[in-house]
């Protein structure tokens, strides 16, 4: 709940859009991708619970995913373990985004989503979360340049609020922050 100011969501104030309808709307992925003990598409459905199995595959291509996941014995019906244990980093993170793939929020929020990969494995997710942001509203929570360098407007934020906006180009014109 807004304690104070506005956000709206197409001119309409989030305090009278029901809590149900607003998730149906939004899709997260943060630093630690939570993945759900099971196999890997029943994280997937988590996204979209009727899926079909095209709309699944599309998920997992577009995520960087389809090929590991074709690579396994058991496919779609592979145990993932306790919180996704038995996947490296880069697969959680990659099928945390094919679930939102799959979901096709009309927002995006990524809270860090790739602050804890390696700079390779990095490359290849954020080329899957720019395919994801196309034609989204999106807000991205960033640390590494990488990570926001081809966004519209950036907000520069610290303890005491807004300190620069523009987009990547001319915050380095500007030589701040």
């Amino acid at each position: 709940k807004v304690d104070s100011g506005e956000i709206t969501l197409n001119g309409i104030d989030l305090n009278y859009i029901p809590f149900e309808v607003l998730t149906k709307k939004v899709g997260f992925i943060n630093h630690s991708a939570y993945i759900f003990n099971g196999t890997i598409e029943d994280n997937l459905r988590m996204g979209k619970f009727d899926a079909n199995e095209r709309e699944i595959n599309e998920a997992l291509k577009k995520a960087n995913l389809y090929d590991f996941v074709q690579s396994l014995p058991e496919k779609l019906q592979t145990n993932v373990g306790e919180s996704g244990s038995l996947l490296s980093g880069g697969q959680k993170q990659r099928l945390s985004i094919a679930r939102v793939f799959l979901k096709n929020p009309a927002i995006l929020i990524l809270d860090e989503a790739t602050s804890a990969l390696d700079n390779a494995t990095e490359m290849a997710i954020q080329e899957s979360l720019e395919e994801l942001a196309k034609g989204r509203t999106c807000i991205i929570v960033a640390h590494r340049l990488s990570t926001i360098k081809n966004a519209d407007e950036i907000i520069v934020l610290t303890d005491e609020g807004i300190k620069e906006v523009g987009n990547h180009q001319s915050l380095l014109e500007k030589k701040g922050i």
